[in-house]
């Protein structure tokens, strides 16, 4: 059977996963993510985004693979997030972002792409088109696989991919692939809330501009404690079981946002919630 894939896709999942086999060239990216893209990043998004809890991801176990869930609006959230967690996380730990297939594994000039902004850490690439239904299933295996190695971090969204929506508060379903790689791996899972950066260049220079007159940092980005799934992993699997998981994920993030609110409303300062009263 097909996995739906194009020869271009194909082509650029060898090259990572080859890349990757070679313990000097993976230790290679990880030195590249932890000791120049992650600083960079910093420097850029840094000294607009506030971090709370991340640091508690030191004390999670080290024989075990590590997936943060988080909500995702904006295209810097998964550079913020990462960058904040790689403080509290050991070197030796690899980062994998899994992310759509356009624009890094569908086009010749991708792999450079995915070299420079993550050292060939956005993998495995995600299909929304019906041609990508057996290839995602193939990816729950691979994250899966990845997880069960104890040096692997995963920053995934469980929304399945970013929310362009209205309301800030408002989270889409939760895909029950996510409930199976959780089932299946054994890994810690954190939950992530994460608000305040800009969906357009435009609005993101108009931040600058306001961070740099003295208004606080615009963005709050909440991590919550560990979600014990003891109890669901000693059920057999099943895709029922798989969907209350991820629903327990999502939840898990919409109690952070109350904690997000409760922040700001102790800086006594607007929400720049895309103009979208908060919930009340």
């Amino acid at each position: 059977m097909s996995d739906g894939l194009l020869a271009i896709e194909r082509f650029n999942i060898r090259v990572v996963e080859a890349w990757h086999r070679v313990p000097l060239l993976s230790a290679t990216s990880r030195f590249v993510a932890r000791h120049i893209t992650s600083p960079l990043v910093e420097a850029a998004l840094g000294w607009t985004m506030r971090a709370h809890g991340f640091s508690q991801l030191a004390a999670l176990p080290r024989d075990r693979g590590i997936i943060i869930c988080a909500n995702h609006r904006s295209y810097l959230d998964n550079f913020a997030i990462g960058a904040r967690a790689m403080r509290s996380v050991a070197s030796s730990r690899r980062f994998v972002v899994p992310a759509r297939t356009e624009g890094l594994f569908d086009v010749w000039y991708g792999l450079p792409i995915n070299a420079v902004l993550s050292g060939f850490n956005i993998y495995p690439p995600v299909v929304r088109a019906k041609r990508g239904a057996v290839w995602g299933k193939a990816v729950i295996g691979i994250l899966t696989r990845l997880l069960r190695d104890n040096r692997v971090v995963v920053l995934i969204h469980p929304e399945g991919g970013r929310n362009k929506g209205a309301d800030p508060y408002a989270l889409l379903t939760a895909r029950p692939g996510l409930g199976r790689i959780v089932h299946e791996s054994g890994a810690s899972v954190v939950p992530v809330f994460l608000h305040g950066f800009p969906r357009t260049l435009t609005e993101y220079l108009a931040m600058l501009g306001r961070r740099l007159r003295g208004a606080p940092a615009p963005v709050e980005a909440v991590m919550g404690a560990p979600i014990d799934f003891s109890a669901e992993r000693a059920l057999p699997g099943a895709p029922t079981l798989y969907y209350e998981m991820a629903q327990r994920i999502t939840a898990a993030i919409g109690e952070l946002m109350v904690t997000e609110q409760a922040i700001r409303a102790r800086r006594d300062t607007p929400s720049p919630h895309d103009g979208f009263p908060p919930p009340r």
